[in-house]
């Protein structure tokens, strides 16, 4: 009895780790305002050190709201991505206050203008990004913040 149990355990354990690799998202190529004439090594290897270097305050009353809201449930605990959601560490690279808190408000209105975020919703197509049209005005100017003004190492 205890080794059918292991072996089934065994196969579950395998599976996971299959279906694990299999859906690990590939990298989203910089949006034209952001690319460089560098060669594509380097670039690609500062783009990934970029991202390293975001720290985003978790002190912060927009950290706040941020995991009150949920989102680290897709973009991770320190908003640096996982398999559900992409990394929000460049996300001041896109964003602008009023269009991100016009996105945050209702995703749907940005997204058919943007294609960057087209991309990303055809890479992330399991789970889209709710509206937030209830968020207070200081909690949606908090989470803004939190978002655009992470501390860059």
């Amino acid at each position: 009895m205890r080794s059918i149990f292991f072996v089934l355990l065994l196969l579950a354990s395998f599976w996971v780790l299959y279906l694990g690799l299999r859906e690990r998202p590939a990298p989203l190529a910089a949006p034209e305002h952001v690319r460089s004439t560098q060669p594509a090594a380097t670039r690609n290897t500062q783009t990934a050190e970029s991202a390293q270097s975001v720290r985003f305050d978790r002190a912060s009353r927009g950290y706040a709201v941020f995991r009150a809201r949920g989102c680290q449930t897709c973009h991770g605990t320190d908003a640096t991505g996982s398999r559900m959601g992409p990394s929000l560490a460049d996300t001041r690279l896109h964003f602008d206050r009023t269009t991100l808190a016009e996105y945050l408000a209702d995703p749907n209105t940005v997204i058919g203008e943007n294609d960057r975020l087209l991309e990303l919703q055809a890479r992330y197509p399991r789970i889209e990004m709710p509206a937030y049209p209830d968020l207070s005005e200081s909690d949606l100017a908090e989470l803004v913040t939190f978002l655009l003004e992470p501390e860059v190492r």
